[in-house]
């Protein structure tokens, strides 16, 4: 809610992050892609750094949930992604011209990193690109 003051909104993320691992899994599928739908949105909306940066870790306490590796055993563990959308937001994020997208692009890897590491092993020829990218920003 935009009409809260911004350090409510940002102690809310917190608490809800910490919370999160007491109810997520029973969430119902469908809740549950509400709600990761809800958070991206929030995070391309919410018009306040401090904000974003604390639903950030939000996001990455449900992709603890959503992205995880099944088998760790042997050279090629299983990777179970419930959550495309997070990594194709990272993605558009890092493509916008506004600085703070990018910013929040690299906050979410950062975050998310032992999370979507396995998953992004497919994915490092555009991670660097991605990388590249962002050490040429100005």
């Amino acid at each position: 809610n935009l009409q809260s003051p911004p350090a409510v909104r940002q102690i809310t993320a917190v608490v809800l992050r910490k919370k999160i691992p007491n109810f997520y899994d029973g969430f119902n599928p469908q809740d549950k892609q509400g709600f990761k739908a809800a958070l991206l949105q929030m995070l391309q909306t919410e018009p306040e750094r401090s904000v974003r940066i604390s639903a950030v870790a939000v996001v990455a306490e449900v992709a603890n949930f959503e992205i995880k590796t099944t088998d760790a055993a042997g050279p090629h563990p299983s990777i179970s992604n419930n959550w495309p959308e997070v990594l194709q937001f990272i993605v558009t994020a890092n493509q916008n011209p506004a600085e703070e997208a990018r910013e929040l692009a690299f906050f979410l890897l950062a975050e998310m990193t032992y999370t979507i590491g396995n998953c992004l092993k497919e994915s490092f020829a555009d991670l660097a690109q991605l990388y590249n990218a962002a050490l040429q920003d100005q």
